[in-house]
Order: structure tokens, then C-alpha cells, then sequence
């Protein structure tokens, strides 16, 4: 059986929230992260960002979280930035 990279975000969304709340946003999120995205960062990259998305609301509508990818030299760094309802 060939394990995807959704099977593994929802595997770690298991291991990190309650099996309702990961099973929600193992389904909001799966298809969420482009190639790119997925290529790069693994399951665990991707809890982060969905904690952040999680709180992005009206009051709160931007922000930038700093990151250092593992696979980068200490000279760069990550900053994805969201936005709420962005396409």
C-alpha cells in the first residue's frame, strides 16, 4: 500500500488532536496544500500551518509565521505568509 501525503497528515493530526477534530480537518485540509507545498514540508510543517489557519478570523485576518526549513542553511529562512479566504 502506498502511503500518501494526506494519509500522513492525517495520521499526525491523530497523534495531536482529539479523533473527531482530526478527522475534520484532515478532510478541510488534505487537498489544501499544493505540491509545492507538500514537496517541501512534511505532516508535521503542516499541523503548524493548520493551527495557524485555524485562527485566522474577521478580527485577524493576515499573518506570517517564521520558519526554518530543515532542509535550508541557517542563512534562510521561511516566512509563509496567509491570508484568510485566500484562493
Amino acid at each position: 500500500m502506498v502511503r500518501t501525503w494526506p494519509d500522513a497528515l492525517r495520521d499526525a493530526l491523530g497523534e495531536t488532536t482529539d479523533p473527531g477534530r482530526a478527522r475534520m480537518l484532515a478532510t478541510r485540509y488534505a487537498g489544501a496544500f499544493s505540491g509545492a507545498y507538500r514537496e517541501a514540508f512534511s505532516s508535521t510543517n503542516a499541523i503548524a500551518d493548520i493551527g495557524v489557519l485555524e485562527r485566522l478570523d474577521d478580527d485577524h485576518p493576515r499573518v506570517v509565521r517564521a520558519d526554518l526549513h530543515p532542509a535550508m542553511s541557517p542563512s534562510h529562512e521561511s516566512f509563509p505568509f496567509r491570508r484568510r479566504n485566500a484562493r
